[in-house]
């Protein structure tokens, strides 16, 4: 179960460069992205925009989004993955 913390983009991107020294990977978690309340949530995908918005993940950053928590349907097993790296996708 989620705690209700949310990340700064900058503790993410802190956490991404720590992890790229390290050769690890990240999975980032954003099954509940649609239902903060308040505060500055700011998407992974946003970190790694460039100017016209297309995203351009690290090779070793694996976002994951799915519908069941942000609306409510648990018994729908749809989610989505998108991923820096071409062995993943």
């Amino acid at each position: 179960n989620p705690t209700g913390e949310v990340l700064s983009g900058e503790r993410v991107r802190e956490a991404v460069d720590w992890a790229d020294a390290r050769g690890v990977d990240v999975i980032v978690n954003e099954l509940y992205a649609c239902s903060v309340l308040r505060g500055g949530f700011e998407s992974v995908l946003s970190l790694y925009a460039d100017s016209s918005g297309v995203c351009g993940l690290p090779p070793h950053v694996h976002f994951v989004w799915g519908l069941s928590k942000d609306f409510a349907v648990n018994g729908l097993r749809c989610a989505s993955v998108l991923s820096g790296s071409q062995v993943v996708t």
